[in-house]
């Protein structure tokens, strides 16, 4: 059976990495390896407005490694994609720049609607059953948390709450240190933002299912295995 090889690299907020497949003439495909490197990007981004140069080289040290990655497996079809790290750097231009004519990887930066687009096609043919019903749909990233709203397989709404795990995370830093309860300063920034969305959008709806994506989503289920994504909403007020 005929097949191919192909690399799929993510430049993220917090990480880069990247999979590989074999794809065979059905465009049937199965992941065959798979390595990523936490590199937090988005700290740049968010705090300064740009990416430092230190930061330009790690990624460009990073894609080498996986160019070389790629070459072991006789790689030469692949997609690199960047998301909100570099979208929202004010050098993006530059960066993008570099990290071709250094490493030769052309890296696509993808919209916000492009990057759910993405998320929702991810979850396969099911994700239509799933989103018969009120479903929110939510993609929890290093710098942001995406809602969608989706009914009788429609989207109803989405909205993007600059929320994520790195900006929460460096404003307990800076705020923090000046109260010793961090847990009521996190709240109090997360709940404004969501307590706002559910105002506006969900009113009187019942939410029949939750999809929650996202690397950080990863992140708590291997640290608190028995937290379920309904333990997460909830304490995000969700109910």
């Amino acid at each position: 059976m005929a097949y191919k090889m192909f690399a799929a690299i993510y430049v993220g907020s917090s990480e880069i990495s990247m999979k590989i497949f074999q794809v065979n003439g059905r465009k049937t495909f199965r992941q065959i390896d798979s390595v990523s490197r936490i590199l937090e990007l988005g700290r740049d981004t968010y705090r300064e407005g740009k990416l430092s140069r230190e930061s330009i080289k790690m990624i460009c040290e990073e894609l080498e490694g996986l160019k070389h990655k790629m070459e072991e497996y006789k790689i030469t079809e692949y997609r690199a994609y960047a998301t909100s790290a570099v979208r929202e750097a004010d050098n993006m231009d530059l960066v993008l720049d570099v990290i071709e004519h250094t490493t030769g990887i052309r890296v696509q930066v993808l919209s916000n609607s492009e990057q759910r687009y993405i998320s929702f096609k991810g979850l396969g043919a099911d994700f239509h059953q799933v989103v018969s019903k009120n479903t929110a749909f939510v993609d929890v990233g290093a710098g942001s948390v995406q809602i969608s709203l989706f009914d009788k397989n429609n989207l109803v709404v989405t909205e993007n709450i600059p929320i994520g795990a790195v900006r929460v995370r460096d404003y307990l830093a800076l705020i923090g240190h000046k109260s010793g309860r961090l847990d009521e300063i996190m709240a109090d920034y997360v709940d404004n933002d969501i307590v706002s969305f559910r105002n506006i959008y969900l009113k009187d709806k019942e939410i029949k299912n939750i999809i929650a994506v996202g690397e950080v989503v990863s992140s708590l289920k291997k640290i608190v295995p028995e937290l379920s994504i309904k333990d997460v909403i909830t304490r995000a007020q969700f109910d």
